[in-house]
């Protein structure tokens, strides 16, 4: 990415907190990320390649139903993927 994509991703991602991890690696999620994201019990870590995802396990369901039509579609277009 160029100077400018890296800027423009410091700025939009900005609330983001540094949090530390206890004696067993643990970290406790801000409370502000948990409302954004629906989380209120359940929830599901995603490797996103470069990043990891924190879904709430309804909001995920929910989105990879959603996505099951269009899986045969999308890896007719993964070759083109850059990773």
């Amino acid at each position: 990415k160029n100077k400018e994509d890296r800027l423009f991703m410091r700025f939009f991602i900005f609330p983001a907190k540094p949090v530390e991890l206890d004696k067993q690696g643990r970290f406790t999620i801000p409370k502000p990320f948990l409302n954004y994201a629906g989380i209120e019990k359940d929830l599901v870590l995603l490797g996103a390649i470069q990043k990891i995802e924190i879904w709430s396990l309804e909001n995920w369901e929910g989105l990879f139903k959603y996505s099951e039509d269009q899986i045969e579609s999308l890896t007719k277009k993964i070759k083109d993927f850059d990773f």
